[in-house]
This record gives C-alpha cells, structure tokens and sequence, in this order.
C-alpha cells in the first residue's frame, strides 16, 4: 500500500528540532498554495495541530443528461500530516450517474490510475505525498477529483465506502465522512404542463376573436336589412309626388285652353 509505505518511510521526516525558546514561523505548504487548499487557511506555528477533528468530504455537483462533471475529495483537516491515501467510492445509482475517472493534485509525488470499476458505480484512487507537500496543520486538502458523466435526470449521492488515510507518523487518520450529492438535469416543475395551457389559452381566445367575427357578420345582414327597407320606404312617397305633379300640369294645360 501506497499509504502505508511512504508513511514508514517519511517516518519524522516533518519538521527540524528547534532550539528552546527561539521562535519558529511556517511557510504554507504545496498543498495550501496550489489551488488544493483555501487561500486564507495557514498552517499553525511549529507544525502543530490545529486540534479540528478531520472530515473527508465529498462535494456537491449538478450536471446535465449526457454530459460530464466534477466532485472534490478533500480532507478538512490535517492535525499531523499526511504520508499517503487509498480510497473507494461508489454512486449510489448508476441509472442517474457513473464515475468516468479522476485526477490528483500536482504536489503528490506518486499516484496510481484511477480504478473505475465495470459497471462505472465505483472507483478507487491511491497517492503519496512523497515531499511532504502537505504539512501538519494544514486544512481543506484536496486529495483527488472524481469525473462523473450525467445519465438521467435525478439525484444520486458519492460515498466512500472504504479508505485508508495515514499521516507522517505512520498512524491512521480515521476522519468523519460526507458524502456528496449529484444533480443531474432538473424537475421540470410542471413547466412543460403551463405551455399547453397556455396554448389552449390562446386558443380560446382566437375561439372568442371567431365569435366577433360571427357578431360582425350578424350585424351586416342587419344594416343591409335596413338599408333595404329605407330605400323601400322611400320609393312609394317619391312615386305620389311624381304623379301629383304630372296631375298638375295636365289640369293647368286643361284650363289654358278653357280659357
């Protein structure tokens, strides 16, 4: 084991003795300048440990069907170094998402290829910290990167299912667990239904649009209606006065020619 080797190996290796009273300062680690730790955590004086209990936390991710993703592995805490690691994980459904493969950070000196297992729910990854990159005291230390592909939408979580984790003294380190939760795509939250009511609403507007049409046209017939039945009035009072008037003249040429 990759852990347990280089643990008996950089056995007091971290760290020179000190003369009493003389004060000490400590540079950050690799670890915690590369990207692999937070810019504002320091390692304490003289390498001592920051007393936190340790915790390998798994992160979050959300990642879309058929596309790919990343969750971090880390360790919050690291009160005595660390001299290497190997550890397993799984995703609790293949049907949502399956590990793909997975990196490690550039300060570990020796690493083995990521072990993807044949159904893609498992994976294992192993790695030494040769040149005592990460130191003791040092927090939120990335250990390695899992690749995750999206397969259908749903939720799923990473777990460890089995590890071991040794620090510069050889001894185990036995932190706490977090798994890590997967999204893939979304709940649709009823989106796809509003759209065909909103449709049917459309709809039934164009329903009511056709119904002043109908109300329209309804109307025509009866301005026609009415036109006709003025025009209708009007002729017969036109014809009276034209007859009266032919009437007047006959009766006026009668009495020229009494006379």
């Amino acid at each position: 084991m990759i852990a347990t080797v280089v643990g008996t190996v950089t056995l007091g290796s971290v760290g020179a003795a000190t003369t009493a009273g003389e004060p000490t300062t400590t540079e950050p680690s690799p670890a915690m300048t590369d990207g692999a730790a937070s810019a504002d955590s320091a390692a304490p004086a003289n390498g001592a440990s920051s007393g936190a209990e340790p915790a390998l936390v798994v992160s979050d991710a959300t990642v879309e069907p058929d596309s790919t993703g990343s969750l971090r592995v880390s360790l919050t805490d690291v009160p005595d170094g660390l001299a290497g690691f190997k550890i397993a994980l799984a995703v609790d459904d293949g049907d949502v998402a399956t590990v793909a493969n997975a990196s490690y950070p550039d300060h570990f000196g020796l690493t083995t290829d990521p072990a993807v297992g044949a159904d893609g729910e498992t994976i294992t990854v192993e790695a030494a910290d040769l040149d005592d990159a990460v130191t003791a005291g040092d927090a939120n230390v990335t250990l390695a990167t899992i690749d995750v592909a999206g397969a259908d939408a749903g939720q799923t979580d990473l777990r460890v299912t089995s590890m071991q984790v040794d620090d510069d003294d050889g001894g185990a380190v036995d932190p706490s667990l977090e798994a890590g939760t997967l999204t893939v795509g979304d709940d649709g939250s009823g989106t796809e239904d509003s759209d065909p009511n909103g449709s049917e609403s459309d709809d039934n507007g164009s329903e009511s649009d056709g119904d002043d049409s109908e109300s329209d046209d309804d109307g025509s017939p009866s301005d026609d209606e009415t036109d006709d039945d003025g025009s209708d009035d009007g002729m017969p009072g036109f014809a009276a006065g034209s007859a009266l008037a032919t009437l007047a003249v006959l009766v006026a040429t009668v009495l020229a020619k009494l006379r």
